[in-house]
């Protein structure tokens, strides 16, 4: 009889987190539902972060001039450097600058992002 009193009061022991001498277990307090919620909320935010510091903040981007002028269905004329859209002739460093980007002559890139 004292045998089975001890195992209810054991097994009732686990599922209230609580050891015999009535401190918890460490494994009850990691099992909490809600502070495994506050923990997946904890580790995106690192990931977040992480990954913004990793990129930084979303960087700068660099276009090809030639490619893109193709994208935008133009003809690219590397010597001139100018783009020939619908029969009209556009410097890169003017299409990347009325974009608010910087334009690179000797690259031939138009660099936008973190000025």
């Amino acid at each position: 009889m004292r045998t089975r009193a001890a195992v209810a009061l054991l097994a009732d022991s686990i599922r209230a987190g609580v050891a015999a001498k009535g401190r918890p277990f460490p494994n009850a307090i990691l099992l909490d539902k809600e502070n495994m919620m506050q923990r997946s909320h904890l580790v995106l935010g690192i990931m977040l972060a992480t990954s913004l510091v990793a990129t930084g903040c979303a960087g700068k981007v660099r276009l090809a001039s030639n490619k893109s002028c193709t994208a935008h269905g133009g003809t690219y004329d590397a010597a001139a450097k100018s783009c020939t859209v619908a029969g009209t002739a556009r410097s890169s460093k003017s299409i990347c600058e009325a974009q608010g980007g910087y334009y690179e002559p000797v690259a031939d890139i138009c660099e936008r992002g973190n000025d």
